[in-house]
């Protein structure tokens, strides 16, 4: 199981706008389905958890069905 910080996929977000359903096959094909994901405050987050994460902490806007990035909203760090 790879265990990846979740700014792989911020960084991702930032680079390449996408839908939710855009997003979770990029993060399966990039790390497979059984991926974990670390934050600077949580730990063994899967898929639904980290996008759910990135919401309620405002990391990412959703516009028109596209999830950015928030940069106002992120560390900096990789």
């Amino acid at each position: 199981m790879a265990n990846v910080h979740a700014h792989k996929v911020l960084n991702h977000l930032e680079v390449n706008p996408s839908t939710e359903s855009e997003l979770r096959t990029w993060i399966a094909q990039q790390f497979g389905d059984n991926v974990h994901f670390n934050t600077c405050k949580c730990e063994n987050l899967n898929t639904d958890t980290l996008l759910s994460f990135l919401q309620q902490h405002d990391k990412v806007i959703v516009e028109d069905g596209k999830w950015h990035l928030n940069r106002a909203q992120i560390c900096q760090h990789d």
